[in-house]
């Protein structure tokens, strides 16, 4: 009879490639965080410069002021706390029909001319998900608001968003005329 010969892995060539591949990927989580986090901040970068944009067509288009400001958390308002005035929670964009930069229905104007009252109008909400351990801060003058006049400008003049995580920055600017900038 012929003896036939068994083929296959002995224990120690499983265990050594076992091994390897924990060794691999340990290595390669820690890189796999980093690129999620990188990803996390470009998105977040991108969504508020498409507001931005958004923003200031609107205003030129609607012919009023369109504002966007920071959003109270599970509401639809803007963040009115000093303290809390961060992006990272979202931001709402709105017509603001009487430029007080305050989102509400009670302000009418007449914004079509067509002798009715029109109120102010929500035209976006941006949620963002605060346990991302993302903050997103705007400069002194953009702090609580940014504003978009008719023109295309900016009511409040030239200025900068930061936005960050713990590994990566990343920064728009906003220049007098509504130009926004990534740096």
């Amino acid at each position: 009879m012929l003896k036939q010969k068994i083929q296959g892995f002995s224990l120690v060539e499983v265990m050594i490639t076992l091994s390897i591949m924990a060794i691999m990927i340990g290595f390669s989580v820690p890189a796999l965080k980093n690129m999620i986090e990188s990803n996390r901040l470009q998105s977040a970068v991108d969504d508020f410069q498409f507001a931005l944009v958004y923003s200031r067509l609107n205003a030129i288009s609607l012919q009023m002021d369109v504002a966007i400001c920071p959003k109270k958390p599970a509401q639809i308002a803007c963040e009115d706390d000093v303290n809390e005035q961060d992006y990272a929670e979202g931001w709402l964009v709105f017509s603001d029909c009487d430029d007080d930069g305050v989102f509400d229905n009670s302000n009418v104007c007449d914004r079509d001319l067509d002798g009715s009252n029109d109120a102010s109008e929500l035209l976006k909400i941006y949620d963002l998900n605060k346990k991302n351990a993302l903050s997103i801060t705007g400069d002194v003058k953009y702090k609580d608001l940014i504003t978009y006049q008719l023109t295309g400008r900016t009511t409040e003049g030239a200025g900068e968003f930061t936005f960050s995580t713990n590994l990566a920055t990343s920064k728009l600017k906003v220049s007098r005329i509504g130009m926004i900038m990534r740096e």
